[in-house]
C-alpha cells in the first residue's frame, strides 16, 4: 500500500519543515481530516467570508464596523486575531467583484473606505442560505476564500 503522507512529506523536505516526523496517531489524524469522505461529511461553519457578507446585507459599512459586526455575531474572544486577515479578505472580494467600496466622510470629517455588497456577493449569499448539503457550502467557501477565481 502506498503512503498517503508521500507528498505532504516530500512537499515539507525542501522547508525548514524536513526534520518534522509523524507518529502513527497524527499520520492517521491527517489521513482522516484531508480524506474526501470526511471533508465533505463534516459540517461546514459560516467562514469569516460569509460572515463579512452578511454583514453588508443591511448596507454600507466601514472596515472596523465589519469588523465589530462579525465579532458581535460570532461572540469570539479570538477574532481580535484575524483583525488582518479581515482587511485582506475584503481586498479579495473586492477585486472578485463580490463587495464595493468608496470613501465617504465619517461624522468627524475624516476619510472612510466604506464596504457594500455587489450583486455577485448578494447571489453568493443567497447560494449559501439555500445550499442543501455540506459539499455545496464547500464549494462557495472555496470560491470565497480564494480557491477558485
Amino acid at each position: 500500500m502506498s503512503d498517503p503522507l508521500k507528498g505532504l512529506k516530500k512537499a515539507m523536505d525542501g522547508t525548514l519543515f524536513r526534520e518534522v516526523r509523524f507518529s502513527d496517531k497524527q499520520a492517521r489524524n491527517i489521513i482522516k481530516e484531508t480524506s474526501a469522505s470526511y471533508i465533505v461529511n463534516k459540517p461546514v461553519e459560516e467562514s469569516m467570508a460569509i460572515l463579512l457578507l452578511q454583514s453588508l446585507e443591511s448596507g454600507p459599512l466601514s472596515g472596523y464596523s465589519i469588523f465589530k459586526a462579525i465579532r458581535h455575531k460570532r461572540e469570539a474572544v479570538d477574532l481580535e486575531a484575524q483583525e488582518g486577515q479581515l482587511y485582506i479578505l475584503l481586498h479579495r472580494l473586492e477585486q472578485k467583484r463580490l463587495i464595493g467600496s468608496q470613501w465617504q466622510k465619517d461624522e468627524n470629517g475624516e476619510q472612510v473606505k466604506e464596504y457594500i455588497l455587489m450583486k455577485k456577493g448578494t447571489r453568493i449569499l443567497m447560494k449559501w442560505e439555500k445550499a442543501d448539503d455540506q459539499a455545496e457550502r464547500r464549494s462557495l467557501q472555496l470560491h470565497l476564500e480564494g480557491g477558485l477565481v
